[in-house]
């Protein structure tokens, strides 16, 4: 039986692995720059630095050589992600063998938590990645072939990632399982330092029915094992879901204004470069003095500081040499524009408190609808994750055969992204509305939550009943000293 499986599909290889979705040539560009726009480095640079029409090479790669960027794509990811995993997901299960799982979801020690931490950044990154779930075989020599193979500690299941691009092909049903997908792995023959060629070379992997089939990159087959389900344990973690191919990125959009912010400061970087210093205005008949005339090294001298330096100018024009400044306009036009760019990068995550002093000045309220924009975003990033983890834990159990496995994971729907400052903020704006007594003195409790986030649950239990007791006064009446309470009794007495 074994050997009418291998003969099955003999040949198709070489024609399966060059399976590509509609989508994918149009995807695979995009997706790389969002990857580029995210690692940055020197890569990063001399792709996206652009060459202006009237640029000579040799300046070009000048300004190349100096160019630097501060990477805003990997810091609102990372920011993100620092915001939704601030407090760990909820996770509970009675099952012990899925508790083994969560220690060491990718058999090599990582915990359930670091690596979807992980999957959630890069899939901020690419708008979505795809999560496997897959088990090795049994040593030969180990096995029993029965059913006790589930339990062996070598069969334990694990989970590994995989990157759009690398996804070429698939296919799904009504219930959006997917039926088969074709996967690109590279594969560096490393096992003996001496015996093997060190060379890293493609595979491909082709989820397919109820196995895989392992192809080297001409399409020749080189393995196959079985999986027992019909569908493929993949799960897609998307950003924000866009199509049945892909999601929405994080940097969609900001990856682009990023590039522009990169670009204009290399074009200040040219004017500091080149208008630093004052040039000087010399009249052309000096350069025809004797010395100049006979010293070849000292002609060469003046000529190469007259390119960078010097304006020449006719004697008869009756003007003494002078030194002239740069016009400063140009810089200062850039270096405005950078920053509104910076500013719009910023506000349209709703991450305006992380400019800097340009929005010092922004309403407590303006920054509650900040909060509340960016709260949204966390909530249906957290609401993916929970979903592929749910999946992978179910992939699991189909693993080991324990349809009835069972796992409570619940991620937060409310993310505590503000500051203390920005509650006192937005507590003393929201005091003055005088909405009610009630509302003002929850709003106190949350403050004194944010202000001693570490404290004993004691403590802030008797601070919240002092914020209970206590009498707060219409701050919008103005009292005289007549009107306190208790004025006249003190006067009797």
């Amino acid at each position: 039986m074994a050997d009418d499986k291998k003969t099955e599909h003999a040949g198709d290889g070489a024609r399966v692995i060059q399976n590509r979705h509609p989508d994918y040539a149009t995807r695979t560009g995009i997706w790389q720059f969002f990857e580029q726009s995210y690692k940055g480095g020197r890569a990063y640079i001399d792709s996206n630095l652009f060459q202006y029409f009237k640029e000579g090479e040799d300046e070009f790669a000048g300004r190349k050589k100096r160019a630097y960027r501060e990477n805003h794509s990997k810091r609102i990811v990372d920011l993100i992600n620092s915001y939704l995993f601030k407090e760990e997901p909820v996770r509970k299960t009675e099952n012990t063998r899925l508790k083994e799982f969560h220690k060491n979801v990718d058999g090599q020690g990582k915990s359930i938590s670091k690596f979807m931490k992980t999957a959630s950044q890069w899939a901020s990154v690419f708008g979505r990645v795809y999560i496997m779930v897959d088990k090795r075989p049994v040593p030969e020599g180990e096995a029993t072939g029965t059913a006790k193979d589930n339990l062996h500690p070598k069969a334990q299941p694990y989970a590994y990632m995989i990157f759009p691009y690398n996804v070429l092909d698939f296919a799904v049903d009504e219930q959006g399982r997917y039926k088969w997908a074709l996967i690109r792995e590279d594969n560096r023959d490393d096992d003996d330092p001496f015996a093997s060629t060190l060379e890293v070379k493609t595979q491909y992997r082709l989820w397919y029915g109820r196995e895989w089939i392992l192809y080297d990159e001409r399409g020749n087959e080189k393995d196959r094992g079985e999986t027992g389900r019909e569908y493929v344990p993949m799960v897609a973690l998307d950003n924000e879901e866009e199509d049945k191919y892909g999601g929405q990125s994080l940097i969609g959009d900001i990856a682009y204004l990023d590039r522009a912010i990169f670009n204009n400061w290399s074009r200040l970087d040219v004017i500091v470069n080149e208008q630093t210093f004052s040039q000087l205005m010399f009249p052309i008949e000096g350069l025809t003095h004797p010395e100049l005339l006979e010293d070849k090294k000292l002609r060469e001298k003046l000529m190469t500081l007259a390119v960078n330096r010097v304006l020449f100018y006719s004697s008869e024009a009756s003007a003494a040499p002078t030194f002239i400044s740069p016009d400063a306009s140009q810089a200062e036009f850039i270096l405005t524009m950078i920053e509104r760019q910076i500013r719009q990068l910023y506000s349209s995550m709703g991450l305006n408190n992380e400019v800097g002093e340009e929005t010092k000045s922004e309403s407590g309220v303006a920054k509650a609808f900040d909060f509340d924009k960016l709260n949204k975003l966390l909530a249906g990033k957290a609401d993916n994750l929970e979903y592929a983890e749910n999946k992978m834990n179910e992939f699991f159990g189909a693993w080991i055969e324990d349809d009835g496995i069972e796992c409570m994971t619940d991620y937060p729907e409310n993310f505590d992204v503000r500051s203390l400052s920005d509650e006192i903020a937005i507590a003393n704006e929201l005091a003055l509305m005088n909405i009610s007594e009630t509302f003002t003195k929850e709003i106190e409790k949350i403050v004194v939550k944010k202000a001693m986030p570490k404290a004993e649950k004691q403590l802030i239990s008797k601070i919240d009943k002092e914020i209970e007791e206590k009498v707060i006064e219409d701050p919008n009446i103005d009292r005289f000293d007549f009107d306190e309470p208790g004025k006249d009794k003190d006067k009797e007495g």
